[in-house]
């Protein structure tokens, strides 16, 4: 695949742009709405996707997709640092079911799909920190004919495009009610769940478990409003909306599990988090709370190393270096303690073993991994589904950039869920935990109920 790609200056930001096609069927933003120089340059717009694959379950998910991509290759372009064409999408946290055993016990109420991609070779891609937009079109002769028509194919498809993406702004409806708003498990459900995790961590089964709740609502309007609202109040670097068949997520996730370019791979996690103060004073002594929680930063270190340890199975020897440690990053309801995990790939291995090893995420599963997951399986009632898969982009080149789905809302029919999640150690105090999902979840809620 060649991509030919046309420069244009933005004349209104990505978001104004991307709801001109957003009402569409099959469609994704990925939206660094947080612009990080680190972390967050460009957001990426997809429509009309040649190809898209959904699968309620996978058996082998590594084959699946190995198989999927063994048609479409594409080469890294050092003009062109950003993702050109590949599969955008998401996969269910239930995946990992089929890339570890694991026991099956929890109720699968919503019966969504384990995975589901876009196969794009048509997208915008945006600079937020040059502002410009990039109109991105593969060219893949072995499909369009001659290099000539594949050429003229491409051209078209950016008129197109340009066509679509910078016509007069529509006014769609706006987001209407949102109603019956409800947890999966009562209050003293949800402690006697810490409590029974708490005793694994006694007997030395775990060190850590990530356990949650899940709340539904039911909702008449436009998704895309909704996470118009969202995305305003708890701006986020790893944002997404996406609509794939019968679902849509409105995710903004301040998370990233991996991301991959060339050889070099990262991942970011998250662990340790506080309440945003009410005055600046507050904030502050919250902060420096959280910073000095002995509690916190153990946690903290024992699921980077569990994080290192993940890309140690695919890495190159002495290769794994944490290159950020301890950073806090302050978000509209919270702040977080950050570190970032690099290592260089080794030869022979793909995307594809890198996803293997570092998914789910550490720090919404726990440590050890394993048991974790067989303990989380145990203890919550409903299946996550998507709530701490991931949802981002496999490029045909070879990279790759997911984040973990957590501060979202997932969207079938009328019906809307939202999860929120604690991380319980051996000391943790099950109100506290069920008051520090609430904190998380916040965000979430006020954006719904600004709607009503």
């Amino acid at each position: 695949m060649v991509p030919l790609v046309e420069s244009i200056p933005l004349s209104a930001d990505s978001w104004t742009i991307a709801k001109r096609v957003l009402g569409k069927r099959n469609v994704f933003f990925l939206d660094s709405v947080r612009y990080q120089k680190k972390t967050a340059r460009y957001s990426y717009l997809g429509w009309n996707p040649f190809r898209v694959v959904r699968f309620k379950q996978v058996k082998d998910p590594i084959g699946t997709l190995r198989s999927l991509f063994r048609l479409y290759r594409g080469r890294r372009w050092s003009v062109l640092p950003f993702f050109t064409g590949g599969a955008v999408g998401y996969f269910s946290y239930e995946l990992a079911h089929n890339l570890e055993r694991l026991p099956d016990l929890a109720q699968d109420d919503l019966r969504l799909d384990q995975m589901a991609l876009l196969f794009v070779r048509t997208l915008a891609v945006f600079d937020e920190k040059k502002k410009r937009c990039f109109l991105a079109v593969n060219l893949i002769p072995a499909h369009d004919g001659s290099f000539r028509e594949a050429f003229q194919k491409a051209s078209q498809a950016i008129e197109q495009s340009r066509k679509e993406l910078f016509k007069p702004p529509a006014h769609p409806n706006g987001f209407v009610r949102v109603h019956d708003f409800e947890s999966d498990q009562s209050k003293a459900d949800f402690k006697r769940m810490v409590r029974r995790a708490k005793r694994y961590i006694e007997a030395g089964d775990i060190y850590q478990a990530n356990l949650s709740q899940r709340f539904s609502f039911r909702f008449e309007g436009n998704a895309e409003g909704l996470y118009e609202s969202l995305r305003r109040i708890n701006p986020s670097p790893f944002s997404s909306f996406i609509k794939i068949g019968p679902l849509t997520v409105a995710s903004c996730s301040p998370e990233r599990l991996i991301r991959k370019v060339g050889d070099r791979c990262e991942t970011r996690p998250i662990a340790g988090t506080k309440p945003r103060g009410v005055t600046p004073a507050q904030d502050e002594r919250f902060r420096h709370d959280l910073v000095k929680s002995a509690k916190e930063r153990a946690e903290h270190l024992m699921l980077v190393d569990l994080e290192r340890n993940d890309l140690g199975r695919v890495a190159r020897a002495k290769s794994v270096r944490v290159n950020e440690f301890m950073t806090l990053e302050r978000y509209s309801h919270v702040v977080h303690i950050v570190s970032n995990v690099v290592a260089k790939l080794k030869k022979g291995y793909d995307q594809f073993d890198l996803f293997r090893a570092v998914f789910p995420g550490g720090t919404i599963t726990g440590c050890p991994k394993i048991r974790s997951m067989e303990i989380i399986e145990e203890l919550e009632p409903f299946k996550r589904h998507l709530y701490t898969g991931s949802i981002g982009y496999l490029d045909f080149n070879g990279d790759m950039d997911l984040n973990i789905v957590i501060r979202s809302l997932i969207l079938c029919g009328h019906k809307g869920y939202l999860q929120v999640g604690a991380g319980i150690v051996h000391d943790s105090d099950p109100e506290s935990e069920y008051w520090e999902t609430l904190h998380k979840g916040k965000a979430l809620i006020d954006a719904l109920y600004q709607h009503v």
